[in-house]
């Protein structure tokens, strides 16, 4: 037990040191927080082992990490754009889906690992992107909008694309039209959930704040977050599908700004999602990543993923009226992956779809993509 805690104590430690360290170098902090666990895990030093302990609060960190995102998809606004928005990232999305998944069929990978695979790479993470386009007052512009929108929009649709993989990983493998249906069944449960939630949240939220404890309010609502996620698992979509939509039903509340999402903020990024990152780290191969097969399918994932991305995007804003640079700006937003390729890699990875070879890559994947994103982007900008 004293070894478990202590695991806990010094994987937390250096991943927030590490994870700062990176934030202030204008990069991602899940760079450094991957790395704490790279460094400390038995690829290099060996103090880290994976245990049942650790496992279970990556598996929070994972829940909180949704409900954060799901707090954060501004509904209304995503109605405002959702038709431009929309059409551009999931036709890149899809591009990128279909490129990478025959990518892996050609590599030898069977279907299903292939589809994870697929499925890992198209989650992007555009903070970075986001926060460069700030920096060049270039936020304000139209398509600086649609890049935030369709971020949002990313995250809805890669959300549904895991619920799909994990229906199939619980329900054997399925024909066409047994994942025609439980599509439909995850789209009818979103809105289920979306629709119900709106009635109810506003009501409950009211209720509990005349308490004047904003402790009472935020308690209530991680209960909440874990029974819509103990309900989405009961039916086979998945908790972080029921942790996302828990999110996204109170994120138009009166408190969700000023209270909801900083103390969730607090309390997830001091404790769980950074201990999901760093746990990720721990089962890199780095051996692996530095053989020719490890670099030859680091390079061709990333490439696959990055190009078809990157000109589906590019080619589809300029359809919908956004000028050269506008439109490159747009595609390269889109192109860093981030917290979506490790949950996806974890769960792959921890159902036997996926290799911790492949595992492996992929992680890397993330920090490729984030460190080179901020480096085209001045380059291209300059």
């Amino acid at each position: 037990m004293i070894e478990e805690i202590f695991s806990i104590a010094i994987l937390l430690f250096f991943a927030k040191i590490l994870g700062e360290f990176f934030r202030r170098l204008d990069f991602s902090p899940i760079i450094g927080e991957i790395l704490a666990g790279i460094i400390l895990g038995p690829a290099v030093l060996n103090l880290v082992k994976n245990s049942q302990q650790l496992s279970i609060l990556s598996n929070l960190g994972i829940v909180f990490l949704f409900f954060l995102i799901g707090l954060s998809t501004e509904i209304e606004e995503i109605e405002k754009n959702v038709f431009n928005a929309g059409v551009i990232v999931i036709f890149g999305d899809l591009l990128a889906l279909i490129a990478c998944f025959v990518c892996a069929v050609l590599l030898g990978f069977n279907y299903l690992s292939s589809f994870a695979i697929a499925v890992a790479l198209i989650g992007s993470s555009t903070a970075i992107s986001i926060r460069y386009l700030a920096e060049i007052g270039e936020l304000h512009k139209r398509y600086a909008k649609t890049l935030i929108t369709g971020n949002l929009i990313d995250d809805v649709f890669v959300t549904l694309l895991l619920s799909v993989l994990i229906a199939h990983i619980t329900n054997t493998p399925l024909d066409i039209w047994q994942a025609l249906t439980i599509v439909l069944a995850i789209i009818g449960f979103f809105f289920f959930v979306l629709k119900f939630g709106s009635f109810v949240s506003d009501p409950i939220t009211d209720m509990i704040a005349k308490m004047k404890d904003e402790q009472a309010l935020i308690a209530v609502l991680i209960a909440i977050m874990f029974f819509i996620a103990a309900i989405s698992d009961r039916i086979e979509i998945a908790i972080v599908t029921g942790a996302f939509l828990a999110g996204a039903i109170f994120s138009n509340t009166k408190y969700t700004e000023q209270v909801i999402i900083p103390k969730i903020k607090t309390i997830g990024y001091a404790l769980f999602i950074p201990v999901f990152f760093a746990y990720s780290g721990l089962s890199v191969n780095l051996i692996f990543l530095s053989s020719f097969l490890g670099v030859v399918y680091l390079i061709i994932f990333c490439f696959m993923r990055c190009f078809f991305e990157y000109i589906g995007i590019e080619r589809m804003s300029r359809l919908f009226g956004f000028d050269e640079q506008e439109a490159r700006g747009m595609g390269l937003g889109m192109l860093p992956l981030g917290e979506f390729t490790i949950v996806v890699a974890q769960i792959s990875l921890a159902n036997n779809i996926i290799s911790n070879n492949i595992f492996s890559v992929l992680v890397m994947s993330v920090m490729v993509t984030t460190i080179a994103t901020p480096i085209i982007f001045k380059l291209t900008y300059h």
